[in-house]
């Protein structure tokens, strides 16, 4: 009977040890180490608990987390190695293959293999902020040019059906959407407005004044 009682109470003892220690493991590591309480044993184990559950695998991780292991320097630097070597080689049998499209890859190679050597700023803080604004710019940036992306297509129709006499610049979609790209830039926009307003000085003054507010704002 004394064995008994003493078994439950030992059982009781364990299930209350073993409950507190994982009541103990939902909390902070911070509140867990300034706790007195806690035996230091029961820490670590508290501690190596909660790491492994935090551990993860290589098929638990997804696509982008496993693209984030890898530099996309390398990436750049092994595409401009190929261009040299596959223009070089297309350069030496110039008599199969063009020269244009030889230069024009030893072109792409060279200018990749440049670029690939501002990785080795990554670990300066004031020789890499243009790179590190750029990519923190550069989301936001892509973002208002998609919700502007409408306006210029309209406009760009707009203005060939207005401005085909100034050929120019509303002579094609590509034409027109590259005046309007510039004239968002702030080139020409006093030679822009006196063009359009030569086809129309109704239409090319709204146009103008419209466009520019948009692209302004």
């Amino acid at each position: 009977m004394i064995s008994e009682r003493s078994s439950e109470s030992q059982g009781s003892s364990k299930f209350g040890s073993g409950s507190a220690l994982s009541e103990s493991s939902m909390r902070s590591v911070g509140s867990l180490s300034s706790d007195a309480s806690i035996e230091r044993h029961k820490l670590d184990r508290i501690i190596l608990r909660q790491y492994q559950s935090k551990m993860l695998s290589w098929d638990s991780l997804s696509f982008s987390d496993k693209m984030k292991l890898f530099k996309k320097w390398y990436l750049v630097t092994l595409v401009g190695d190929l261009c040299i070597i596959f223009g070089t080689l297309f350069y030496s049998y110039s008599n199969i293959f063009r020269l244009e499209m030889s230069e024009m890859i030893i072109g792409i190679g060279a200018f990749l293999i440049w670029i690939s050597i501002v990785k080795y700023f990554e670990n300066t803080k004031n020789h890499y902020t243009i790179l590190r604004t750029m990519g923190l710019a550069t989301p936001q940036i892509f973002k208002v040019l998609i919700g502007f992306l409408p306006i210029i297509f309209g406009s760009c129709f707009l203005g060939m059906t207005i401005f085909y006499n100034y050929s120019d610049a509303f002579g094609g979609f590509n034409r027109a959407f590259y005046t309007l790209i510039s004239l968002q830039c702030g080139d020409m926009v006093y030679g822009f407005y006196e063009a359009t307003t030569e086809c129309s000085v109704m239409f090319g003054t709204l146009f103008s004044y419209i466009y520019i507010w948009f692209a302004v704002s």
